[in-house]
């Protein structure tokens, strides 16, 4: 349908129609669909190997991430292996070109890959997927920032782990017209909880499997001993073999979230539903991720809500780095404002709610609602890109962004014994490098120690929906990502 069709049509449907609130409202939904079907071209794989430095039928030439084993020593140039996982709007992978595969022949490779590493190396792998207006097209801002990450991560794992990424692209741009994209809001969204129920289930589902057999602890021999979790000292946690981070953006954050809610909550049972025996020392490290990151989420509250409840009741001996943070900016209007008017038109014909709460939680995320919020992440003064670029505060030097271990195990043992009082249920103030400050909110349906946490923060952070990339973030994610390996995992109980 040509652009001049599409403004006649709506022309006509102009005329026939009042101007009634109810009227422009049932107009407005029809235009959207005619402007998101009429200049909707099919969608295609953007990347037809699906794979760059690994050895897959099919897979395009890339450098191979052969990194040597610990006790050898870095290779002359660290690399990585990066995956591509394309689905279609029904979920579907994409079948292979040429005919001589079948349609999950992707992820067939991507999970053999990385089993066949686990075999001879540790692992750090990074999932990453994209959101509205996102593919995996080689020209995608998000694409190359992926890229950026891996090669970032693989200089810093160098000679201890290979770095392997995993992009899950699909439809998130169906009207590439400045102004009018934002009306493929609906069918985006719907694109996006098709593919969140489809064939990436199964390769989230696979990657749980192998973490739960790499991370099991097992008795291993002096040559096998990067084959197991050993703990590093009386306060680290375990280093294992597979280590991964997972991140989803927008649309793509609810893709991420729905395909592994089941798993995160399978763990937040086991601190808290199994009375008679503590969690395993590697229960965390055999769940589905180390870290799940979703930034400027856009899905409804109330799908957030079981997993929130879930981690109010949550309750470890140990103390834990946080195994899911959501973090939303306030100058995100596309979540803040946009969303919630979608969300009007989509629950008009629902039944109504049951509580103010959920009225709310049906038409918001949990980004923008104070009851789900846990900390608040500030930036105390101008970002300090000379320090940072001079490497003053490298992350890897033995936590010197945070403070001592013995002075974090008091400051949480502290929390802990507050958690049953009313006056404190909120963590103290967390200085990070950069004069970064995650400040814990004084919620009191959020535990001092929970392991969820849902952030908010502002312009100078995340300036809007999109720029989820500024250095800012990105440092104060690879602080996370450092938490992982360096953050004290001390007993409680003592």
């Amino acid at each position: 349908m040509s652009s001049l069709s599409s403004l006649s049509s709506l022309s006509s449907l102009s005329s026939l129609l009042s101007l009634s609130w109810l009227r422009r409202l049932a107009l407005a939904i029809v235009a959207s669909a005619l402007l998101a079907g009429c200049a909707n071209a099919p969608y295609r794989p953007y990347v037809t190997a699906g794979s760059e430095g690994a050895d897959c039928p099919g897979a395009s030439v890339g450098t191979p991430a052969s990194l040597t084993t610990p006790e050898v020593g870095p290779p002359p140039t660290p690399t990585y292996t990066l995956h591509f996982l394309e689905f279609d709007d029904q979920g579907w992978p994409y079948p292979d070109p040429a005919g001589k595969a079948s349609p999950g022949h992707k992820i067939d490779c991507a999970i053999g890959d990385l089993v066949q590493r686990l075999k001879h190396y540790k692992v750090m792998t990074f999932v990453y997927v994209h959101g509205w207006h996102h593919s995996a097209a080689e020209h995608d801002e998000d694409v190359a920032k992926f890229r950026a990450l891996l090669d970032k991560q693989a200089k810093r794992w160098s000679g201890t782990r290979q770095v392997v990424g995993y992009y899950i692209g699909w439809d998130g741009e169906t009207l590439d017209v400045p102004g009018l994209k934002h009306a493929t809001f609906w069918t985006r969204k719907n694109a996006a909880h098709k593919v969140a129920e489809g064939s990436v289930r199964e390769f989230f589902a696979r990657m749980k499997a192998i973490r739960n057999h790499a991370n099991r602890p097992r008795v291993a021999s002096l040559t096998d001993r990067h084959h197991q979790c050993r703990y590093k000292g009386d306060f680290l946690g375990p280093d294992c073999p597979l280590r991964t981070v997972m991140i989803g953006h927008s649309f793509g954050a609810w893709i991420l979230f729905a395909s592994t809610s089941p798993f995160v909550m399978e763990t937040l049972a086991g601190g808290s539903d199994v009375l008679d025996e503590e969690p395993t020392e590697t229960e965390r490290e055999r769940g589905i991720a180390d870290l799940i990151l979703l930034l400027n989420p856009a899905f409804e509250a109330t799908r957030y809500d079981p997993l929130f409840n879930a981690a109010r009741r949550y309750r470890n001996p140990r103390y834990q780095p946080p195994l899911l943070v959501s973090i939303t900016s306030t100058a995100d209007w596309a979540t803040g404002m946009a969303f919630p008017a979608a969300r009007v038109i989509n629950s008009i014909l629902q039944h109504p709610a049951k509580s103010t709460l959920e009225a709310r939680a049906m038409k918001r995320t949990h980004g923008h609602m104070d009851e789900y919020l846990s900390h608040e992440l500030t930036l105390a003064g101008p970002w300090p890109r000379e320090q940072i670029e001079a490497d003053q505060c490298p992350a890897r030097q033995a936590l010197p962004y945070q403070s001592s271990a013995h002075e974090l195990r008091k400051e949480f043992i502290a929390a802990m014994r507050d958690e049953v009082a009313p006056q404190r249920t909120h963590m103290p103030v967390r200085t990070f490098c950069g004069d970064l400050h995650l400040a814990g909110l004084p919620n009191p349906a959020v535990g001092p120690l929970s392991i969820v946490w849902n952030i908010r923060t502002h312009a100078d952070i995340i300036p809007n929906h999109d720029r989820i990339h500024e250095p800012v973030l990105e440092y104060f994610l690879s602080q996370l990502y450092e938490d992982i390996r360096e953050m004290p995992r001390f007993e409680l109980k003592r």
